[in-house]
């Protein structure tokens, strides 16, 4: 009773934390050099979708006559992100370096736990119990790739333009494979592959938009958007038969 208290609780205390901690985080700050892998501004919105299905999932799992074995598994996971979630908000409006560097570990340890309910997912016998939980898995899969970099560039560890363009692509492939792997393990689920799609589109955008934008960045982040969505249809495609 206490763990499913608790989620619901958490789930709903992202919504206060974002409108409260999200002002002064270093993600507002202007960089000497562009953070290339971040996304068009518009594409965070998505982050309402992610908290709304987020109270889905905590308000389903807090109802007793739907308790069973698999969805007691996603609780721990679902606790850690949601409050990793408003951890990384408070840390990364602080003025301490170490402080703000530790947004790092905490989105780490958010796309672990939330790797566990990708993985068991499609074995799941109760839509609400694991699906509403993907989205969050698939954006801070990738969040957690992008604020290396934006760090790095927040605090001027990358110096020159070749080495921010390098550096960028670096952790473009990192985002992607990771990213793939577990879309792959979702069994192609378009709750995880729609959000790689919409991920990538922004950087796209982004990219486009932006004097200071790549165009490798550009097409290589489409080139990750388009194998998403290709894979995902596939097996729609496979599986309707």
């Amino acid at each position: 009773m206490f763990l499913r208290t608790a989620v619901l609780l958490a789930a709903l205390l992202q919504i206060p934390a974002a409108a409260l901690l999200s002002i002064g985080t270093f993600e507002e700050s202007t960089r000497t050099l562009p953070t290339l892998i971040q996304p068009a501004g518009w594409a965070f919105g998505i982050w309402g979708l992610i908290y709304l299905l987020s109270i889905v999932y905590a308000t389903y799992q807090a109802i007793p006559r739907f308790d069973h074995p698999a969805l007691a598994a996603t609780r721990t996971p679902a606790l850690a992100a949601f409050l990793g979630s408003t951890v990384w908000l408070w840390l990364a409006g602080q003025e301490d370096t170490l402080l703000v560097w530790g947004t790092i570990p905490v989105l780490f340890i958010m796309a672990h736990a939330l790797s566990r309910v990708v993985r068991a997912a499609p074995y799941a016998r109760a839509w609400l119990s694991h699906i509403p939980l993907l989205p969050y898995a698939a954006w801070t899969g990738i969040a957690q790739w992008l604020n290396v970099q934006a760090l790095l560039n927040e605090y001027e560890v990358v110096q020159s333009a070749a080495l921010n363009l390098a550096s960028n692509l670096l952790f473009l492939l990192a985002l992607a494979t990771y990213s793939l792997y577990w879309l792959r393990a979702s069994h192609f689920s378009p709750w995880y592959g729609g959000v790689i799609v919409w991920a990538a589109t922004g950087v796209v955008a982004a990219n486009l938009a932006s004097e200071s934008g790549s165009m490798f960045v550009a097409l290589a982040a489409g080139a990750l958007g388009v194998t998403a969505l290709v894979l995902t249809m596939r097996h729609k495609l496979r599986t309707s038969y």
